[in-house]
């Protein structure tokens, strides 16, 4: 049973030093702790009621930062409205949404992935598979792993990837069976089905084979080779095709909306994409159909300054940017980097401009090695490919860079 102060207690906190709303909100949750406690000793410890209690106290405290605490009673609601209603009432996935909302707060990656699991359960088991609702859910789901790909959840980031893949691939095939889905809604997710593929093809270039030890690569060049391996090799030479597919769906309904930029754009990012896979070839030809293209748009040349001048990190899909990250990252210490690109996009030369003083030898060495294996858009003149100077990047160790403009 919750007793009437389980916690650090409200009432010892110096309501006088808060603002009203604050101090407002310290006496809704004394007031609710002792109402979950009545309800208790009055109707029980599984009192139907006490599911609304709960969960009502467990969002009052997330507003007060107390995340902690939160957990503690949004898992008690989470039992009781199990006992009350069953596994699949909707209201269970309100509560396992306040539970992710908390394990995201306290960065308890574990906790959070495992919340995931279960809300994509309890979705596919409310709702039809042809439920209007659904491509929705399932993007969401897939927004988690490629962002999970990158947290310490205690699952393989590949698998992370793969089911990300999936989900993306899920949610398109609902959204385009219902014609009145949103154009753009479309387009996002086959831009983040790309970027899946994007990863997976990067990691299982880098990654060791978890049961030999050997980097994939090298085992391609005869080492002996796991089941996991394998696998990782398949869905490796698998992601050009997926992402590339993805991007000419993505063109072609770009071009159903007339609007020349996007259009310009979206080629764009189809030639983005041959540039890690080797297809230069197909990349040139692309860069010149963008820059043609973007000869329609109503202001072309502010728009081939953008896309094709000062040299754009890759990958540049518009997928909204991860909100996790690593506690590892810390996002005061940075090497700032100018890098020179040749006309295939590799980075060839890199120099430190700027460092914080937290950062350390190790850290400048993974942020030339990180630039190794990323592509920079190339410069495009007269529909020409040429080479870019001095693209001026901040790296964050473990967290990747970004493009600092002039």
């Amino acid at each position: 049973m919750i007793a009437a102060q389980p916690y650090v207690a409200a009432q010892d906190i110096a309501v006088t030093e808060r603002s009203t709303e604050d101090a407002a909100l310290v006496v809704a949750i004394r007031e609710y702790e002792d109402l979950v406690a009545r309800t208790e000793i009055d109707e029980g410890a599984f009192a139907p009621v006490l599911a609304e209690q709960l969960v009502t106290l467990g969002t009052l405290l997330q507003r007060s930062d107390r995340h902690d605490d939160a957990v503690t009673v949004l898992q008690r609601a989470l039992h009781v409205a199990r006992v009350n209603f069953g596994l699949h009432e909707t209201r269970i996935g309100t509560i396992v949404n306040h539970l992710i909302d908390s394990h995201v707060a306290l960065k308890d990656w574990k906790a959070a992935n495992e919340d995931y699991g279960y809300w994509i359960w309890l979705q596919r088991r409310g709702h039809d598979q042809e439920a209007p609702e659904l491509p929705s859910i399932l993007a969401r789901y897939g927004k988690w792993h490629l962002d999970a790909a990158n947290l310490d959840t205690g699952t393989n980031p590949f698998s992370h990837l793969v089911t990300a893949d999936a989900a993306f691939a899920r949610a398109i095939e609902g959204y385009e069976q219902h014609p009145d889905t949103e154009r753009q809604q479309v387009i996002a997710a086959l831009h983040s089905l790309a970027l899946a593929n994007l990863r997976i093809f990067e990691f299982a270039r880098s990654a060791e084979d978890p049961t030999t030890g050997t980097f994939i690569q090298d085992e391609q060049l005869g080492s002996p080779i796991s089941a996991q391996g394998m696998e990782m090799m398949r869905r490796s030479e698998l992601s050009f095709r997926r992402g590339r597919d993805a991007l000419l769906r993505a063109i072609t309904l770009t071009e159903q909306s007339g609007d020349a930029a996007a259009i310009a754009t979206s080629y764009t990012h189809l030639a983005d994409w041959m540039l890690p896979f080797g297809r230069y070839g197909d990349a040139e030809d692309l860069y010149q159909q963008a820059y043609e293209k973007a000869a329609a748009a109503p202001q072309a040349e502010e728009l081939r300054q953008k896309l094709f001048v000062d040299g754009t990190l890759l990958p540049a899909l518009p997928v909204p940017a991860t909100e996790y990250y690593p506690e590892s990252v810390n996002v005061e210490d940075y090497v700032m980097l100018a890098v020179d690109v040749s006309p295939r996009g590799e980075v060839i030369r890199t120099r430190v401009v700027e460092q914080t003083a937290g950062i350390t030898d190790a850290g400048i060495a993974e942020a030339k090695r990180y630039m190794r294996v990323k592509r920079i858009r190339p410069r495009l003149v007269n529909g020409n490919i040429k080479s870019v100077s001095d693209v001026r990047l901040r790296y964050f160790p473990r967290g990747g860079a970004v493009r600092i403009r002039p």
